[in-house]
């Protein structure tokens, strides 16, 4: 089971990754047969055919080794690194992201704001929806709705501030929630609510 928020598992050269692999296997197979030839071709002959070739009976193995062709990356090898790139890399990248966010959740919201993240990002970007974090740019009417809010709270006083439980030092970031907010709720959700 993997840990939740974690991508599925794909890859879309994984088959063709295998199919390589099996293709290095047999390859493999067959290079050894040819050499395990050769071997017993030479190991038949006895020391004057072997001096007549230029090969002494040692030299049998490194004969037959050279003989079967070049030695090509094994499908260990091949299944090994298959295994890293799909299994191992996205459980590494997900437990970095992990504690990345973490480490971003322990900023308060003035830092978070400085480096252009709300905590609205940080939960998208742990549940996996950073393109919508990365691609969504307010709009001018989100601006404008923030920028309103914005002046509108600065108005109040510090009682009336306290009286809805707002701190002045945190009114850049409700005003921009608010707008946020307004921006991704339909056009039409006061007369949907009224009408029921």
């Amino acid at each position: 089971m993997l840990p939740s928020g974690m991508p599925a598992i794909a890859h879309t050269g994984a088959m063709d990754r295998v199919r390589a692999a099996v293709h290095a296997w047999r390859a493999s197979r067959r290079r050894d047969a040819v050499k395990a030839a050769i071997v017993g071709r030479l190991s038949t002959l006895d020391e004057r055919m072997l001096a007549d070739i230029g090969v002494s009976r040692s030299d049998i193995n490194a004969v037959a080794e050279r003989g079967a062709g070049p030695r090509q990356a094994g499908s260990l090898a091949i299944l090994s690194a298959l295994l890293h790139d799909l299994v191992v890399e996205p459980v590494l990248a997900h437990f970095r992201r992990e504690s990345a966010g973490r480490d971003l959740m322990r900023l308060d919201d003035r830092l978070l704001r400085d480096i252009g993240l709300t905590r609205r990002d940080l939960y998208r970007l742990r549940t996996g929806q950073a393109e919508q974090v990365m691609t969504e740019q307010p709009s001018a009417a989100s601006r404008q709705n923030q920028r309103e809010a914005a002046r509108t709270l600065h108005a109040l006083d510090n009682r009336m501030l306290a009286d809805i439980g707002v701190v002045r030092g945190h009114i850049e970031d409700i005003a921009e929630e608010l707008a946020a907010t307004a921006q991704h709720r339909p056009a039409n959700a006061d007369r949907a609510a009224r009408a029921a």
